[in-house]
């Protein structure tokens, strides 16, 4: 292959050569450092390779060289068809959305998560890194939409924990937005799967205090202690 490199002249098949190059080093080689500089060389050809601005970005997302990734990352998406290469255009921009925390840019953080879950809202990533960012910005209607989806399409795969924490968090959301009804509903859900969650049952013992349920609220009050 090197000899090939050397040999080739028509930039187009070079280009190739040297994505091939970095395929070999990585994957066969196990030489992360030369693949490094082979996906280079074949960008430095044709800085709209994808494959190689891809693996490279990939490379540089592992190993945490945030602005990098994220300038090949953007370079990457543009290249795709968000509707014929769904997941992969998911990924990357989930991919996105987390170098844009890392890197403190909280507005393309939200952007890209969005892009991702507007993308394919079953990718529990995108979901996960989506309705964190929604609540940092207090988006309450828009990260009670997205716990909801993480629930109906991934209940069966989280932990009760996970399930617990998720429905004590619609309940809040509720709460924000003046629906103590459904808040209610939600923190109740929490208790039904861990009888001792410690937030459900202080925010169900403030709620029937409100409601004048006086006795729910001191038994509620009694688990809590316990719990504690």
């Amino acid at each position: 292959l090197l000899t090939e490199l050397e040999n080739v002249q028509p930039s187009d098949d070079k280009v190739e050569l040297f994505y091939e190059a970095g395929r070999y080093y990585q994957d066969v080689r196990d030489d992360e450092a030369l693949s490094v500089r082979y996906y280079q060389q074949a960008l430095s050809l044709d800085e709209n390779h994808i494959r190689s601005a891809d693996a490279l970005a990939d490379i540089y997302y592992r190993t945490q060289r945030w602005e990098e990734a994220e300038e090949l990352y953007r370079k990457v998406i543009t290249g795709l068809d968000a509707g014929k290469q769904r997941q992969l255009f998911c990924q990357k921009c989930y991919r996105l959305g987390t170098i844009y925390e890392h890197l403190n840019r909280s507005d393309e953080a939200l952007d890209y998560y969005r892009r991702s879950f507007d993308t394919d809202s079953t990718y529990l990533p995108a979901g996960e890194g989506l309705s964190q960012a929604l609540l940092a910005t207090g988006l309450w209607a828009e990260a009670e939409k997205v716990f909801q989806a993480i629930l109906r399409y991934h209940r069966d795969s989280l932990t009760d924990a996970e399930a617990v924490d998720i429905y004590w968090q619609l309940g809040d959301l509720c709460l924000k937005q003046q629906q103590s009804d459904r808040a209610y509903s939600q923190f109740e859900k929490a208790l039904t799967i861990d009888p001792r969650h410690v937030h459900s049952l202080r925010c169900l013992s403030d709620l029937d205090k409100n409601l004048e349920n006086f006795e729910t609220a001191l038994e509620r009050l009694g688990r809590l202690s316990d719990a504690l």
